[in-house]
């Protein structure tokens, strides 16, 4: 049995990796960041913290926040480098780019900006470090947590409904990767072919 002490503060440092690479993203061009966007990232935070707050399981804790480190650790970089968020045109241009043009882009895209990475690395650290407790165990809380998972699940039906799940209900770099619906062609799946003949 695992005694380490939880920490409250640790939900800050959790909610503030998750929210970097959006704030950077803000900063970057304020244009394009939606808030339907940031708000998708805080539901899948909690959706991925189910299986921890259900079983208070520090494995389960560091599966999420690693899973989480990794989805903004790639926009993140795509942010600094193209200045905009990961989508499926750049999957497909990085499907069709070899190790010496991917070279001469990063020489060309180096930027200060990179030095983002060094502190988006250290709240995953702290977030870490500092686990949360969220037992929800007060009237308080469970009324909080009932709320917040109908509005969740209000917000996912309304999409299924009205077909726009995939569109408007899953992150940007998941979506990126996710082939679209109606049999349309994927970047992905039209590339890979032209991949497998090259090698």
């Amino acid at each position: 049995m695992n005694n380490k002490p939880h920490s409250p503060v640790g939900i800050l440092w959790l909610l503030a990796l998750v929210v970097f690479t959006p704030i950077v993203g803000l900063a970057i061009n304020y244009n394009i960041v939606s808030g339907r966007s940031v708000l998708l990232l805080l539901i899948y935070t909690i959706v991925l913290l189910v299986p921890y707050i259900i079983t208070q399981k520090r494995s389960l804790y560091i599966c999420a926040t690693s899973l989480l480190f990794a989805d903004g650790l790639v926009n993140l970089f795509h942010w600094i480098v193209v200045k905009c968020p990961l989508n499926a045109s750049s999957i497909f241009v990085f499907l069709n780019t070899n190790i010496n043009e991917a070279s001469e882009f990063m020489t060309i895209k180096a930027t200060p900006l990179l030095l983002l990475l060094i502190p988006y690395t250290a709240l995953f650290i702290l977030a870490l470090k500092h686990i949360p407790p969220l037992p929800f165990k007060t009237k308080k809380e469970k009324i909080v947590w009932i709320a917040v998972w109908i509005f969740i699940a209000v917000f996912f039906v309304d999409n299924i409904i009205h077909q726009r799940f995939l569109r408007l209900a899953v992150p940007e770099v998941e979506r990126a990767i996710i082939p679209p619906p109606d049999g349309m062609p994927h970047p992905i799946q039209q590339t890979l072919p032209l991949r497998i003949r090259h090698i």
